[in-house]
């Protein structure tokens, strides 16, 4: 009896034993997939404007965009508290009164964070957030990036200070681009302090590899390979990366390195263009969530500026055919982009005038070149695009051209001031709903100002044109 006493003790142990470390295999387990406990987020933040939202957001980054995940009221004093209800990965968010007045911080399984700033720092993404090595870290790579900002605008202001009569200007803008290439050196240097000070952190992990910058006399072997930095750049701009770790997506940075790779190191041609496209879609290949992303980073940019043509590149060549999984939002936005194509018949917008009167785009069809316009009150961009908009009215209204402007406004007052601020005598809509719009989904607007070209039978004719180039296209289509 005692016997089988002791075993049932031993036994009763070593399943005691075995309960703990499932428990701890499964915690670390959670951890390393990036799912962290529920955090307490406690902060105030000063100087608020009268009138301003009172609620506090907190927005994850997927991809380029925003989504919000939680939000919180903040008193008179400008306190506030967050409890999460929902497990939040491991990852860069931001937090403020609304997507613009947000400063980013790093959620990570810590318990609690208390968070402290003034509203005019929240845009430059300035606030204290205490009891958090992770963000102690990320702040650390902010600074540095500060850093580094403030002596490239100084060496680039010393450069243009340089005569181009001057006897020496090539000797001495040499001397300035040596001291630039010591400058980028020392930044990725204190990179690599950080990231060993800070082990373990989201910072250290993922932020450092995306802000490190290649650099042509880190590789000796390459010296006979390229006679300038933007040829090597084009090669070997991402070669710091890990894109295998989806965790890449979940940040601003990545978004930001395409921009750039294709601003600077792209020949801006067709064929540059699709090079370009061929590099980046290669690499991101390792990792699934990040090739899907690296295409609809590449379809909407190439869209939203006006290179449709490069858009239905992308999708004719990467996508039809392709047996790789996408997601189904994806999904969406492609056949959007399919149907907004030249020659397809341009989809039906109905929605309210100025006087609240239900007016139909198809009701407006029957010109020989109607143009859909996509503006906001707001948009600094339209109040550059809207005196070339009403010129070009003006001009060729008698020809045969209209107008149907669409405004992404949520402020009625707003909008009507602003269609009497800038004369605009055409059909006015809006449902009011800004982003939300139910014509901007249909149209894939993602920005604005954005522009279609109708025919007379409500097909596209082109898109997303600007300035001299859309008063070209129109003084061809009505000369």
């Amino acid at each position: 009896m005692k016997k089988t006493g002791r075993n049932n003790i031993k036994i009763a142990c070593d399943l005691s034993l075995a309960l703990i470390l499932l428990l701890l295999f499964l915690t670390y387990t959670n951890y390393a997939l990036g799912a962290q406990t529920n955090p307490t987020i406690r902060g105030n933040i000063t100087n608020i404007p009268t009138g301003s939202r009172n609620l506090v957001h907190l927005y994850s980054w997927s991809g380029g965009k925003l989504l919000e995940e939680a939000s919180a009221p903040v008193n008179e004093h400008g306190d506030f508290r967050f409890e999460i209800k929902d497990k939040l990965q491991r990852q860069l968010y931001k937090i403020g009164l609304d997507q613009t007045n947000a400063a980013s911080i790093v959620l990570s399984g810590e318990k609690e964070i208390s968070i402290k700033a003034d509203y005019g720092e929240l845009k430059a993404d300035r606030i204290a957030a205490t009891n958090s090595r992770e963000n102690e870290a990320y702040r650390a790579l902010l600074d540095e990036w500060k850093r580094l900002s403030e002596k490239i605008t100084d060496l680039s202001f010393e450069n243009s200070r340089i005569s181009v009569v001057d006897p020496f200007y090539v000797q001495k803008t040499k001397g300035i681009e040596n001291r630039m290439r010591l400058v980028i050196q020392g930044h990725n240097v204190d990179l690599l302090y950080a990231k060993e000070r800070y082990q373990g952190t989201f910072m250290s992990e993922v932020l450092v590899n995306l802000s490190l910058l290649p650099q042509l006399s880190d590789h000796p072997d390459l010296k006979d390979s390229y006679d300038n930095k933007r040829a090597f750049m084009h090669d070997y701009f991402f070669e710091y990366i890990d894109f295998a770790d989806e965790r890449i997506i979940y940040t601003p940075f990545l978004h930001k390195k395409y921009f750039t790779y294709l601003d600077k190191y792209t020949h801006h041609s067709q064929d540059g263009f699709k090079d370009s496209v061929s590099v980046m879609l290669t690499i991101a290949e390792a990792n699934s969530a990040v090739w899907e992303f690296t295409l609809e980073y590449l379809i909407n940019t190439f869209n939203n500026k006006g290179l449709s043509k490069l858009a239905d590149y992308v999708v004719d060549t990467y996508v039809e055919g392709c047996s790789r999984p996408l997601s189904r939002s994806t999904m969406r936005n492609i056949e959007t982009l399919k149907r907004l194509r030249a020659g397809q018949i341009a989809p039906e917008i109905i929605s309210k005038d100025t006087d609240g009167k239900t007016v139909a785009l198809s009701t407006q069809i029957g010109k020989d070149t109607l143009m859909v316009y996509f503006w906001a009150s707001w948009c600094d961009g339209c109040e550059a695009e809207n005196p070339n908009i009403v010129s070009l009215y003006n001009k060729f209204k008698d020809n045969g051209l209209d107008v149907y402007a669409v405004s992404l406004d949520k402020n009625k007052d707003e909008w009507l001031k602003a269609i009497e601020r800038h004369k605009f005598t055409w059909t006015n809509v809006s449902d009011l709903n800004k982003w939300e719009s139910e014509a901007a989904k249909a149209y894939n607007v993602n920005a604005t100002p954005t522009i279609y070209l109708l025919d007379k039978e409500g097909r596209i004719i082109a898109k997303n044109l600007r300035g001299r180039e859309l008063e070209m296209k129109v003084e061809k289509l009505l000369k």
